[in-house]
Formats: C-alpha cells, sequence, structure tokens
C-alpha cells in the first residue's frame, strides 16, 4: 500500500508539473514499471523517497537497493511462430490421412516459453492432430478444415524469439551508459502490447555465468509479471546497510 501511495504522488507530481506530455508519460511510464517489477518480485522491497531507490526488509534487517529498468524491444524479425508451424508441417508431408488446414486456440494465462516447453508445445500439437488422448496443457481446441496437405492458417498467436545474444548485447550496451557506483540491479523490461505478441522464447537458465557490473540482471515480462533472473558474477559491491 505504502508503495502504491509513492507512485501515485509521484504521477501527481509529475502531471503537474511544466514537462512536455511526451516527458511526462516517458517518467510515468517508468514509474510504473518500477512498480510492477518491485510487487511482482518481493513485496518486501520497499520505495524510498527517491524513485529506483529502495529498502529490502530480510529477516529484520534492511538493505538499499537501486534499481534501473530498460525497456527493450524485440522486432519482428525475431518472430519464430511460422518457423515453428513449419516444422510441423513438415513432420506431416507424408501423413495424407491427417491432411487438413488447422486452426489451434490456446489455453489461457500460460506463461512464456523455454525451449524445451516450445518442444513439449509442439509434441501437443502434433498429438492433437493425430487425435492422442492426453492431457494437454496448452491446446484447448483445434479446428480441422479440409485440405490437400497438413498446413496452419492465420494462428490467434505470436512468438517472438527473445535471446542470449540479444540479451547480452543490450546489457553491453547499458553498461556503456549507466553509471554503476553503488549496488544497483538492472531489470530488461519486455512489453508484449508493444511488441505485438502473446509469448516470448525466454531461457530461464543462461548456461554462462556473466561478467557484470551490475549486481543482479533480470528479464521482466510486464503483462505476465514474470522474473527471470539471469547469472552474474559476484559482484564488486555490497548491499548497503540501511
Amino acid at each position: 500500500m505504502e508503495n502504491i501511495q509513492k507512485v501515485e504522488s509521484w504521477i501527481e507530481a509529475i502531471e503537474s508539473s511544466n514537462l512536455s506530455k511526451n516527458e511526462q508519460e516517458k517518467r510515468i511510464n517508468a514509474l510504473v514499471d518500477l512498480w510492477k517489477f518491485s510487487s511482482s518480485y518481493d513485496d518486501s522491497l520497499q520505495f524510498k523517497d527517491v524513485p529506483g531507490d529502495f529498502i529490502k526488509i530480510d529477516n529484520g534487517s534492511s538493505t538499499q537497493i537501486s534499481i534501473h529498468c530498460e525497456s527493450l524491444k524485440v522486432e519482428k524479425e525475431h518472430d519464430i511462430t511460422l518457423k515453428f508451424l513449419s516444422e510441423i508441417e513438415v513432420a506431416f508431408k507424408n501423413e495424407e490421412r491427417y491432411a487438413g488446414l488447422y486452426k489451434i486456440e490456446l489455453n489461457k494465462a500460460l506463461p512464456n516459453f523455454s525451449t524445451e516447453t516450445l518442444k513439449a508445445f509442439k509434441d501437443e500439437i502434433i498429438a492433437a492432430i493425430k487425435g492422442e488422448v492426453i492431457l494437454y496443457h496448452y491446446v484447448a481446441k483445434l479446428t480441422k478444415y479440409p485440405a490437400d496437405k497438413v498446413m496452419f492458417g492465420n494462428q490467434n498467436f505470436t512468438i517472438l524469439n527473445f535471446d542470449k545474444s540479444f540479451a547480452l548485447d543490450y546489457i553491453s550496451k547499458i553498461e556503456n551508459r549507466v553509471s554503476i557506483s553503488s549496488p544497483k540491479w538492472l531489470v530488461l523490461m519486455l512489453h508484449n502490447l508493444d511488441d505485438q505478441c502473446d509469448f516470448y522464447t525466454i531461457e530461464n537458465d543462461f548456461s554462462d555465468v556473466l561478467d557484470s557490473d551490475f549486481e543482479k540482471i533480470f528479464i521482466f515480462d510486464f503483462y505476465k509479471a514474470e522474473v527471470i533472473e539471469v547469472k552474474v558474477m559476484e559482484s564488486k559491491f555490497k548491499l548497503l546497510p540501511v
């Protein structure tokens, strides 16, 4: 409640300022990003008197944390939906008995995909086409229309690939322009609405530990409230006691 009250008061101050409408919108969006991440990650994170500065309460002790949010734009060139579906079409190229134009409806409120869950999703679609009786986690309904081979029409979902190389390149650019003189967390913000997608493919575990001046780095899907922590080498900074 205290966090919400502080955010609301800051928003009121921004809206009554002489800043341009564009600048007001940018600052308000940045505040909302900070609030959404902090409330999704750990409700013990409490705003201090400056946006971005937090107090973390853990086992009765308080520490100071600075959080920097950076919105990411994943371009349409990273859309893997057609490739994903075409791989299923190829798997059925010699299976005339399953020929048809298929439309997939998904269960609601699904999380983002990893390599493993994307494969599980593909296996479910294949099982649904074959009419197998299994427990379906992803597919809610499969509708078949006449066609001379297995193919997919316009689907009502889009998957964008947020891969490791893209993330590391972005982190490197941020480190070159953000001053890090105290313990600081970096949050890479994904916005499905801005990117016009339903799902991202995000690896839950970057295989190599990242050498970074940021103490912690997170990938955060704003709309799914999904937090994924990137492994970072032990920081040269320590959390500051309050």
